[in-house]
């Protein structure tokens, strides 16, 4: 998302990260001008879709040797 936001507006967006207390994962782009306010935000309601993620991207990875991006097994994964 950052890339599009530099793509297409000209700016580098500010990422933070803030991990406190019961918060499972938000996530927000903030599009801000002196006339409105977007905002894009994903907010997990549990762990387990991390977890389906993370065990996608192993079993993608079986027999596989070097270094990947999202961007390089997202197509194929994505169902």
């Amino acid at each position: 998302m950052q890339r599009i936001v530099v793509e297409t507006a000209g700016v580098k967006p500010e990422i933070t990260s803030v991990r406190e207390g019961e918060t499972i994962g938000t996530h927000v782009l903030l599009l801000d001008s002196a006339n409105d306010t977007m905002m894009l935000v994903h907010d997990a309601k549990n762990r387990r879709g991390f977890a389906d993620g993370a065990v996608r991207a192993a079993e993608w990875l079986k027999g596989r040797k070097g270094l990947f991006e999202f961007r390089n097994i997202y197509r194929e994964m994505k169902s």
